[in-house]
């Protein structure tokens, strides 16, 4: 026993109680420890540990400051680094202002390839940062002056979160999600050198991106590339492209889209619907006619179409199209409302500008009738007395006929698919 308080009992000391159970055991209703720096003249440098009031969290108190930069939540078991008041269960507060601070620093030579950060909710992994590097390697978490957070490893910054969003090879991300360099996903086995890899990238032949599915030997030939070059906007989907990864010739184009909008594919293409539809203004209004129904052109009218009313009309133009698999317009077909940017589709040309689409070539329905005796499938059909409907005609006139039955109608009225050839 030394004095009152302090007592050594087994190789430990204890203050406060003569029964210490560790090396050194304090005990007193405000249980602290005072490191204090004699070095710097006048001015000491003092630091506290303990457990403070009334919940006993533990606190390292930098006396000196007046902060309290590590602590311990006995209620919560949230840590706060840099902050008295963790919110979180690992909460990384500093702002002094300066560039450069450092968040989160790990840096090992013997834990290579291991995990050295372990987010877990409920004993599930979540998430997990690794040591990465042949001998070991570092990882770092920054926050700049500007308040942009920095992932680094090594001395090259791997990716940026700002204020604009994102960036991945870039210090300056302007889109949400800003990548510079390429992406590669593996499928299959994933293994690098077979034919199950897929590569995203931003620097073959000037491109602004790159999809490539790349054999064994990708820097050297590639069997199919899809790119969207940056300088004149163009897509192209080609095969059996070859390069350096830097340079490239392209030795079979099939299928390309220009700035312009304008398409150029070496296949066939299927579409939906089984008609070429033209886009025309109706005369009467977009609302007086439907999808079957017969138009002829307009004479008082430029480029405007009314419903048929007469029989073996030389006017005759088309049919209003069921389900367009093609269509042709004056117009560009994208329209801005306010930021938005949107696509017009049929309800909205016909309500703004009386259009609809006018079938000129294909197969599509058609209103019908027997007028002029039964249809059978080849009679070439014309315009009837009866508005919007085509009829059979044996020796129709020249510039009368607009097109084929391809179905039957034995008597008054229906629905048939017709073959559009305008004669």
């Amino acid at each position: 026993t030394t004095g009152n308080d302090i007592f050594y009992n087994n190789g430990n000391v204890g203050i406060g109680t003569p029964n210490p159970q560790a090396d050194l055991h304090i005990r007193s209703p405000d249980a602290r420890i005072r490191l204090e720096n004699t070095d710097l003249g006048n001015t000491f440098q003092q630091w506290d540990i303990y457990t403070g009031e009334p919940d006993r969290d533990l606190e390292f108190e930098d006396v000196t400051a007046g902060t309290t930069p590590f602590i311990i939540q006995a209620s919560t078991g949230n840590v706060g680094i840099g902050t008295p008041s963790p919110d979180s269960r690992l909460h990384l507060e500093y702002d002094n202002g300066s560039a450069n601070i450092p968040l989160l620093i790990l840096n090992s030579s013997s834990i290579s390839g291991q995990t050295v950060l372990d987010f877990k909710n409920q004993g599930t992994t979540g998430g997990r940062i690794r040591s990465v590097g042949g001998g070991g390697g570092s990882f770092l978490i920054s926050r700049e002056a500007s308040g942009d957070i920095r992932f680094i490893t090594g001395a090259k910054v791997r990716m940026t979160v700002d204020d604009n969003g994102i960036g991945i090879g870039t210090t300056s991300p302007n889109r949400t999600l800003d990548i510079r360099g390429r992406l590669l996903a593996l499928e299959g086995s994933g293994n690098l050198a077979g034919n199950d890899r897929h590569v995203v990238q931003t620097d073959v032949n000037q491109s602004a991106l790159s999809m490539v599915n790349a054999n064994a030997s990708f820097t050297n030939s590639v069997t199919e590339i899809g790119t969207l070059k940056s300088a004149s906007n163009d897509f192209f989907l080609l095969r059996a492209w070859t390069g350096d990864g830097t340079t490239s010739a392209f030795t079979d184009l099939k299928f390309k889209v220009d700035g312009n909008g304008d398409v150029t594919a070496d296949g066939t293409f299927t579409g939906g619907g089984a008609d070429f539809a033209e886009l025309l203004e109706v005369s009467s209004g977009a609302a007086t006619v439907e999808a079957g129904d017969v138009m002829v052109i307009d004479p008082n009218s430029t480029r405007a179409i009314v419903k048929s009313t007469e029989p073996r009309s030389t006017l005759v133009a088309g049919i209003h199209s069921t389900k367009p698999g093609f269509m042709g317009s004056e117009r560009d077909w994208d329209k801005s409302t306010g930021e938005k940017m949107s696509t017009y589709t049929l309800a909205d040309m016909a309500e703004e500008f009386n259009e609809i689409p006018m079938a000129v070539v294909g197969i599509v329905p058609c209103k019908v009738s027997a007028e002029n005796g039964a249809i059978r499938p080849g009679d070439l059909l014309v315009t009837s007395s009866l508005p919007g409907h085509a009829m059979r005609d044996d020796k129709p006139g020249v510039g009368t006929v607009l097109g084929k039955a391809l179905g039957s109608l034995n008597s008054g009225t229906g629905v048939i698919r017709v073959l559009v050839t305008m004669q």
